[in-house]
């Protein structure tokens, strides 16, 4: 950065303030732009001479999954599934992500809460016979850390060699953000932030985000919900939202899906979380 840009923007924000004249802001924020580097961005090319390439799906190898999500996951993508609490969230994303490492591709679940043993005795089950294949499972216990986008980013460099074709992140809603207001400021500012990891490191990234169903009028709030909290959170390239129709039954409704062609936005699937077995309904 070019310091004497950055000298004399303090200069404009300490006029602008003194005489309370918007111009010099707009000046300040005009000298900060210059001091930036242009190599923090990619020159425009003309359309013919780019080279764009449309990333592969990646099969996860069940049947109704890959045709829910119209074709599989794709590398740098952010997927976020939204649910209220104990409808089964942990154990939707750990099946998901085991059925990609059963299918030969490696994952790394980040766990945020105090959770560890249940999260890895979930694994034991979905991989039960799959011995082989349970060496690209990683897992990092961050509870006892500052659990941030910043120390899942210092993790996959440290893991280099090993880096995971998926990172399994449970969940955002426990990790830390600089901003702290709005909670759909929050869920936007994070899901953007995993974007552009999941994009500098060429790895899917699995969330979800915790949804309540009672509003303060009353009634069923999870369409209010969905528009503040999960409806901001465009940044992901899908979001599904997960209801508990009884206690084997989920229904999954896909909100959003970039770049894709959604023969159906809803499924409902039974799970036996003692067994890990799912299957559609």
């Amino acid at each position: 950065m070019n310091k004497e840009s950055i000298a004399e923007a303090v200069k404009f924000i300490q006029t602008g303030y003194n005489l309370e004249n918007e111009e010099y802001i707009v000046k300040a924020i005009s000298s900060l732009r210059s001091s930036i580097s242009t190599k923090s961005y990619t020159p425009p090319s003309k359309i013919l001479d780019m080279k764009i390439e449309k990333p592969e799906f990646m099969k996860s190898g069940v049947d109704w999954l890959d045709s829910f999500l119209a074709g599989g996951l794709r590398k740098q993508e952010l997927m976020l599934v939204a649910g209220v609490p104990h409808v089964g969230k942990t154990h939707l994303l750990s099946y998901i992500a085991g059925q990609f490492v059963i299918n030969d591709f490696s994952v790394l679940h980040i766990n945020g809460e105090d959770l560890m043993w249940d999260v890895a005795e979930i694994y034991k089950k979905i991989l039960n016979g799959y011995d082989k294949e349970a060496d690209k499972l990683y897992m990092s216990d961050m509870s006892d850390n500052k659990f941030s986008t910043q120390s899942v980013r210092d993790l996959l460099l440290e893991m280099k060699s090993t880096k995971p074709d998926i990172v399994v992140i449970d969940y955002m809603d426990i990790m830390h953000t600089p901003r702290r207001g709005q909670d759909w400021l929050e869920a936007e500012e994070l899901t953007r932030d995993l974007r552009f990891l999941a994009k500098e490191f060429n790895v899917i990234i699995l969330t979800a985000s915790q949804m309540n169903y009672e509003s303060s009028g009353g009634g069923r709030g999870l369409a209010r919900l969905f528009r503040s909290k999960v409806g901001k959170s465009m940044n992901a390239d899908i979001i599904i939202t997960a209801d508990k129709v009884d206690d084997n039954i989920l229904a999954l409704n896909i909100e959003k899906a970039r770049g894709r062609s959604i023969l159906y936005k809803n499924i409902f699937i039974s799970c036996d979380w003692n067994t890990l077995e799912v299957n559609a309904a």
